[in-house]
């Protein structure tokens, strides 16, 4: 817990009012948030100023204040320090801040060497709320993330509608006797949406924890699921464990795919769907983090992918592309993202970009958010049949 040494007119403001930076320091120190140290010297000076006939303070606040002072506080001896003062009565506080390494908060910061330690009220505040906000970041770096579940955002990430519906696209071209694939399925939950017949239904999966929580989800309802790639080689699904024209759809969120085996796979005249994250989407959070990130996909573009699908002799039947605007209220939320989607934010942690969150940080007080683009673009493609 973070100690500190109160001045004795930080205790005077607190009784004063409620609503300044004196009694929000004291608040810390009621609700155990700090601890306050002192001495037999400092717990007489606060007692006999406090009951100044000039404050006017009622005796039932002093006293409820100084008892819990002595009870929860920690009472400590230092031995004097050779700084000058003016007013010798300001030493003890000096002292016992500078034994214990605490912070000494004062409303007359003049009376004191100048220390980094020594600061006002505010400055104090302004210093718990950095704190804050770390320890509220380094819980968001270590909270679970299961299936492509990003719930744990809702109100603190904004991005709008698409112009399109992909499960409706899906289901558009989906016949209940079709053979269907849904490529890195992630926890299973766009595929449940869909409600094609379980048997007729296979899902692929690499990420380790979603495959275990796909074989528990998933496999009794008798969807087969099967493990591809591993974690570490983002060229997903690469080589498909499946035989030659096994499938009548192929469906593909916001997965890696390599159009050959998606061909190899596919049945003639069967239904390629993709919607993929375009390679613009929130490069402005990924550059205020990483100012050196070279995004590794140029060509992860719609114009791209249709052309190399008709090589193949596929029909593009749709071929949609949309930007728009995201933006995140919390930086807490981008640590959350940026913890997730690893491949964008690389050697992210909030130990080794703290600086560049705080610059995000200030900039959402300011603005209300930090705005980025999002880009996506859907694909349907018929295979030459």
């Amino acid at each position: 817990m973070t100690p500190v040494v109160l001045d004795t007119n930080i205790l005077i403001s607190s009784l004063w009012s409620k609503n300044g930076a004196p009694a929000k320091v004291v608040q810390k120190v009621l609700e155990n948030q700090v601890v306050i140290c002192h001495d037999y010297r400092i717990m007489n000076e606060y007692k006999q100023v406090l009951h100044r006939p000039k404050f006017s303070f009622y005796p039932s606040d002093i006293r409820d204040l100084l008892e819990f002072i002595q009870r929860s506080g920690l009472s400590v001896t230092a031995e004097p320090d050779n700084a000058f003062f003016t007013d010798e009565s300001d030493r003890k506080f000096y002292d016992i801040a500078k034994a214990l390494g605490a912070y000494l908060i004062t409303g007359n910061t003049k009376h004191y060497p100048a220390e980094s330690f020594i600061m006002s009220p505010a400055d104090f505040l302004n210093i718990m709320t950095t704190k804050d906000l770390i320890a509220q970041w380094h819980a968001e770096e270590s909270h679970a993330f299961q299936g492509w579940d990003f719930s744990h955002l809702n109100g603190r990430w904004e991005e709008p509608d698409l112009p399109w519906d992909y499960v409706s696209v899906v289901k558009s071209y989906l016949r209940d006797e079709h053979i269907l694939l849904d490529m890195g399925t992630g926890g299973g939950e766009v595929l449940l949406s869909i409600g094609h017949p379980y048997k007729n239904t296979f899902a692929t999966e690499a990420f380790e924890p979603n495959f275990k929580l796909c074989c528990e989800t998933l496999s009794p309802l008798g969807i087969t699921v099967v493990k591809t790639y591993i974690y570490e080689n983002f060229n997903a699904d690469n080589k498909l464990p499946f035989d030659d024209g096994f499938f009548d759809i192929i469906i593909n969120r916001h997965e890696s795919f390599d159009l050959v085996e998606v061909n190899r796979t596919l049945k003639p005249g069967g239904f390629f769907i993709t919607q993929q994250v375009g390679n613009k989407n929130t490069r402005e959070y990924i550059r205020r983090l990483n100012d050196d990130f070279t995004f590794d996909l140029p060509l992860h573009t719609v114009k791209k992918y249709a052309e190399d699908l008709s090589g193949l002799s596929f029909q593009v039947l749709i071929k949609e592309e949309v930007e728009y605007t995201v933006k995140v209220y919390d930086v807490g939320a981008l640590v959350y993202m940026a913890k997730i989607i690893v491949w964008e934010y690389p050697g992210f942690s909030v130990r080794t970009h703290l600086d560049k969150l705080l610059d995000c940080h200030r900039e959402i007080e300011g603005k209300g958010f930090l705005e980025a683009t999002g880009h996506r673009f859907l694909i349907v493609a018929q295979k030459h049949g």
